[in-house]
């Protein structure tokens, strides 16, 4: 029996001096291997403007089981070297992958993804006020163009400083960079504060 269709397949045997009879054959269920797979996204789905990776994978067309299969990548319609279940993208384009499974010799497509290279970040970073910090007193900073943001100080980092506003109380000068939903980065200028010294005063009684 040739099977082009999928089910459940049992055998009946019957002989020509007897009534027909339902052996004791095992039930043999035929699946179709899925017409399609459709890539995923391991992290990011966009390239940075300046660079970047993104990594694909192809997942094995259903039903699952322990047949081997291959794999063949394409960009924009031209193949690609990557023959395994990943591919680590750093060029913007059109990606696709054929999957074969050794064993049937089935070839199954997968969608087409498009990857992207993102906006350019522009990180900025300026005072809330005046940029000298009084006596006593603060200065707030202030940065834009990012998601999350990392600071520093005189080149050192500041732990735990994450949010686009920064209070600081010590003069030094200081530096942020901006990151977006991608990991993507850029850093703002450097940014000065100065501190004043404070005012010593000195009574003196005026002579008459």
């Amino acid at each position: 029996l040739v099977v082009t269709q999928p089910g459940a397949y049992t055998v009946v045997v019957s002989l020509q001096t007897v009534c027909s009879r339902v052996t004791a054959s095992r039930t043999v269920t035929i699946a179709p291997v899925s017409p399609t797979a459709r890539l995923s996204f391991s992290g990011p789905s966009q390239l940075c403007f300046d660079g970047g990776t993104v990594a694909l994978r192809a997942p094995r067309p259903d039903p699952p089981g322990g047949a081997p299969f291959a794999y063949a990548w394409f960009r924009d319609g031209q193949p690609l070297t990557a023959n395994v279940d990943s591919l680590v993208v750093t060029q913007p384009g059109r990606y696709w992958a054929v999957v074969r499974d050794l064993t049937l010799g089935c070839l199954v497509p997968t969608d087409t993804v498009a990857v992207e290279r993102g906006r350019p970040l522009r990180a900025g970073l300026a005072a809330v006020g005046p940029s000298v910090i009084c006596p006593d007193d603060s200065v707030k900073l202030t940065a834009t163009g990012g998601e999350t943001y990392r600071w520093s100080r005189d080149g050192q980092a500041l732990p735990g400083a994450a949010g686009p506003e920064l209070t600081v109380r010590r003069s030094g000068v200081y530096a942020v960079t901006a990151f977006d939903s991608a990991g993507c980065r850029a850093t703002a200028p450097p940014f000065q504060v100065q501190a004043v010294s404070g005012v010593d005063l000195e009574l003196d009684s005026i002579p008459r």
